[in-house]
């Protein structure tokens, strides 16, 4: 920031590894064009980029992090500031650093900034909102956080809690979301940090895992089942059971349904609906394998039930919020 740094100074941080995939030569092109469009922010905002080298060994790779070094050696040659003479615009490292020094970096920010072309989760954007929950963010819709903060609602008309770069190619619009963030009072960035980071601490590793590694959930599916005995009909109702308990578990805990659920339940109905009288839903059982004794039950409770239970999954597996009552007795 230099020795006299501006008080409405902004410091930006960026960590990646040096891939063109991350969007290095853009964001560089767009801090530049940043200072062109903007002079009143040369002498007081600095961009720490680290990028560390990989794959030197490939000329592709190579040509391109000595462009992109190339272009942060002109921006810090073209960008001076008289009143604040010892001022960089830019910190370009190609060497890693300690999580220690990672994590202090994250600590003095003022705005975190992750801008892939198209990239995974790049979950460094959590980790700057993690350690620093009073920053703001400058997020690429190439990054896949970004798709689930936008999930999430963490982006709207309404309420916009980072600045999103969606053409890291339009050059005057990425620059123009450096100068929003630059602007953007302590306060409202504050705020706006303070939500996405509230939502990151809440979807954590614990509930992904829940979500998708539920102990709880099998991959046995309830099949066609050819049933004579009650003890045939005993034997899948305690597996519908044991279905409908998972169900109930996963919907009070916010994890989505998959749709073996319904699998399984529908394969059951269609099982009982087999062993019932043409026309009516009275059911035949043997009272052993070896017995010739039937003996005959109404099952319009037992069916009824599981068009109610598909009716549900159907339900929370929708974008109909109404009519939760149906399902209640």
């Amino acid at each position: 920031m230099g020795e006299h740094p501006a008080s409405d100074g902004r410091f930006f941080f960026s960590v990646e590894r040096f891939d063109y995939t991350k969007g290095i030569m853009e964001k560089l092109q767009a801090y530049q064009r940043y200072f062109e469009r903007h002079p009143d922010r040369i002498g007081k905002d600095v961009l720490y980029q680290i990028a560390v080298t990989n794959r030197r060994s490939v000329d592709t790779y190579r040509v391109y992090q000595d462009e992109c070094i190339d272009l942060a050696d002109r921006i810090n040659q073209t960008f001076k500031s008289s009143e604040n003479p010892s001022w960089k615009p830019l910190i370009f490292q190609t060497d890693g650093m300690q999580r220690s020094e990672l994590v202090a970096a994250y600590l003095a920010m003022d705005i975190g900034v992750v801008t892939p072309k198209k990239d995974g989760m790049n979950l460094v954007a959590k980790e700057m909102l993690v350690c620093n929950p009073t920053a703001g963010l400058v997020l690429s819709t190439g990054a896949g956080s970004e798709i689930q903060f936008t999930t999430a609602g963490l982006y709207t008309d309404k309420e916009k809690n980072y600045h999103r770069i969606s053409n890291v190619f339009d050059a005057d619009s990425y620059c123009d979301a450096f100068y929003e963030a630059a602007l953007e009072s302590e306060g409202i960035r504050a705020e706006h940090g303070k939500r996405l980071h509230e939502f990151i601490m809440a979807n954590d590793i614990e509930r992904w895992s829940s979500a998708f590694l539920d102990p709880s959930w099998t991959h046995e599916v309830i099949r066609p089942t050819q049933i004579e005995t009650l003890d045939d009909f005993f034997s899948l109702m305690m597996k519908t059971r044991n279905v409908r308990r998972q169900i109930v578990g996963r919907v009070l805990k916010g994890i989505p349904i998959r749709s073996h659920f319904a699998i399984s339940l529908r394969n059951a109905k269609e099982s009982l609906e087999q062993i019932c009288k043409p026309g009516t839903h009275t059911a035949e059982f043997k009272s052993s394998p070896d017995s010739d004794e039937v003996a005959h039950f109404e099952i319009d409770n037992e069916l009824q039930e599981f068009e109610r239970d598909l009716s549900f999954i159907e339900y929370v597996q929708s974008d109909d919020a109404d009519n939760v009552e149906q399902f209640v007795d």
